[in-house]
């Protein structure tokens, strides 16, 4: 229930509230999903909006880095669940544009941590500028002032993917421009 502060010089736009396919929106000052939404993922999100939102939950996006640790764990699973390969009953995939399912409703998906829906369902910004691999904490690609792309990871839900697209340190397919939403692009905010 924390009001809503926007960032005046952010430069990013927040969210597109005239987007029908954002599934979000600022009512009274507040974040609010959609009526009938609100255990679906957020989609259609600008970088700029997920970042803000974030924020206004006292977290944060997590870094490319966080983001492929949380989905290969310890153990460096080729998938978020393991070495299996993918199916339906592991992640959301195989659906018609603009049809999502709600959060974790995949539980054969979940990590061993017991995270849900980090392949399939929607492809996910990170706080990261899409820099070349391997990672470098300190070569400036976490500066959030920086207009570059941002590295979207996680797969969606629309294409009827070969199982390489659902692997847990995919990092290509998806729109990266933090200006745009996409109807196939999400988040998930972390805390330190």
């Amino acid at each position: 229930d924390r009001p809503l502060f926007l960032e005046q010089d952010s430069p990013y736009p927040v969210i597109g509230l005239d987007d029908d396919e954002a599934r979000i929106g600022v009512r009274e000052g507040r974040f609010a999903p959609d009526d009938g939404l609100d255990n679906h993922p957020v989609a259609e999100v600008t970088w700029g909006g997920a970042t803000a939102y974030c924020r206004w939950r006292s977290a944060r996006l997590p870094t490319e880095a966080e983001w492929e640790a949380a989905a290969r764990g310890m153990q460096g699973r080729r998938y978020p669940w393991g070495d299996a390969q993918p199916t339906p009953e592991h992640a959301v995939i195989k659906q018609p544009t603009g049809v999502t399912l709600p959060v974790g409703s995949r539980p054969k998906g979940a990590t061993s941590e017991g995270l849900f829906d980090m392949a399939g369902s929607l492809a996910e910004w990170t706080s990261s500028l899409y820099r070349p691999y391997p990672y470098r904490a300190d070569d400036g690609r976490e500066n959030p002032a920086d207009p570059g792309e941002r590295v979207t990871r996680g797969g969606d839900y629309v294409f009827q993917p070969a199982p390489e697209h659902l692997l847990a340190w995919q990092r290509a397919g998806f729109s990266r421009r933090p200006s745009s939403g996409h109807r196939h692009i999400g988040f998930r905010c972390a805390a330190d």
